[in-house]
């Protein structure tokens, strides 16, 4: 997330309310949490990287007796540093827009169940003898407890993605508005965000028609491959989408008004989307 917008998730006053009535920091605490884990994925990416390095000291892959668990690290290493840390940065800016308490509950429901699934994930980098397959997109573990944890991953963060407020349309705030509340989304920038929730609801669809019609016959390099090559492609349009609503943000910041039509945005971002 850029420097900005971090720094205005940490200062903004706890009691500034959003536009739906409900305070303010419901929203900012979930994205908070949500920040959280997008950060210490990547720290612990980071930490996995430097065990990758380690494995390639002589006598240290043989003193642990695995020849295959330096792999299934770099495995969870690159699921935590893109497949996480994507999806988790988009959810921490998701979690700004105005929702009621219901839907707070499901964002808070589902950020638990994905963090489940992340420890699960690395869990499976210790399941001895376990093959670690380089699969495009999602690398996996063939391994129950890896495979587990990924869909509790995808899960959760479908849940904190789909719920009321990707469809509760954003109407322009005043300049008031605004001051009390510096992390009210300007309406383009949602339209950028529900996007990224629609892709990665696409992407959900995506994997689960892939592995109900995948042989599984198949040995796993083309069975993995093949199930989520699909459904990687359209993870990248929400990464992007999410990456554009961002920069509309950060625009929208320095301009100090709207980059464009709400309308507009939507066009532009649909047209992304219809591919």
């Amino acid at each position: 997330m850029p420097a900005t917008l971090s720094t205005g998730l940490m200062d903004t006053p706890l009691a500034a309310t959003d536009t739906i009535g409900n305070t303010a920091v419901i929203r900012i605490a979930a994205a908070r949490r949500m920040q959280r884990i997008s950060v210490g994925s990547l720290v612990v990416a980071g930490c996995l990287s430097l065990l990758l390095v380690f494995g390639r000291i002589p006598g240290i892959a043989e003193a642990i007796g695995d020849p295959l668990f330096f792999k299934r690290c770099l495995v969870v290493h690159v699921d935590l540093a893109l497949v996480v840390w994507f999806a988790t940065q988009a959810g921490t800016l998701f979690a700004l827009l105005p929702a009621t308490r219901r839907e707070h509950r499901i964002f808070n429901a589902g950020t638990a169940i994905a963090v489940a699934g992340i420890l699960l994930m690395m869990g499976a980098a210790l399941a001895r003898g376990a093959a670690p397959v380089l699969s495009n997109y999602v690398p996996v573990i063939a391994h129950p407890l890896f495979l587990v944890g990924v869909a509790l991953f995808f899960g959760g963060m479908l849940g904190c993605f789909v719920n009321g407020r990707l469809f509760r349309p954003i109407a322009p705030a005043s300049a008031a508005d605004i001051a009390r509340n510096p992390l009210w989304v300007p309406p383009e920038v949602a339209a950028g965000l529900k996007t990224s929730a629609l892709a990665y609801l696409v992407a959900m669809v995506s994997f689960v028609a892939s592995w109900l019609a995948t042989p599984a016959f198949l040995d796993n390099r083309n069975y993995y491959e093949l199930v989520f090559w699909g459904g990687g492609h359209v993870l990248q349009v929400a990464n992007v989408a999410a990456m554009l609503a961002v920069w509309l943000w950060l625009l929208a910041s320095v301009l100090k008004r709207p980059v464009m039509r709400p309308s507009t945005s939507w066009l532009l971002f649909g047209l992304l989307l219809a591919p």
